[in-house]
């Protein structure tokens, strides 16, 4: 994700691991395509897995709720998969934003692992 956040190959961010995000200069996420668009009055969202520790909220107009580590959870007395609830906040972003501005949204579907623990879904 830092490399399609920044536009950087790895070389240059430097982010090999679950860190801080763009932790390796200042100011670093004023360079990101999501702060740039929202600079020039892009209404920003972003849904689903950062990947990140630090998820810098307060840089994006809209953001879901979600932490790591749930497939199903009970919503609203329902079962829920992750994937349902990343659809779900994606449509709560388009039907919400302002309607006279242009938008960025992005979307990281959380669950692109199986729960069943096989080693080999990571390869």
């Amino acid at each position: 994700r830092a490399t399609l956040t920044t536009g950087q190959y790895l070389s240059r961010h430097k982010q090999i691991k679950l860190l801080n995000p763009l932790s390796y200069y200042e100011n670093a996420w004023n360079e990101t395509y999501p702060a740039l668009l929202r600079d020039r009055g892009y209404y920003t969202g972003q849904v689903g897995k950062w990947q990140f520790h630090t998820y810098p909220r307060d840089k994006w107009n809209f953001t879901s709720d979600d932490e790591y580590g749930w497939h199903w959870r009970e919503i609203a007395g329902k079962m829920v998969h992750v994937t349902k609830k990343n659809e779900l906040d994606a449509m709560e972003f388009l039907k919400t934003r302002p309607k006279d501005s242009p938008f960025l949204l992005t979307v990281a579907f959380f669950a692109p692992h199986g729960v069943d623990g096989d080693p080999q879904q990571y390869y």
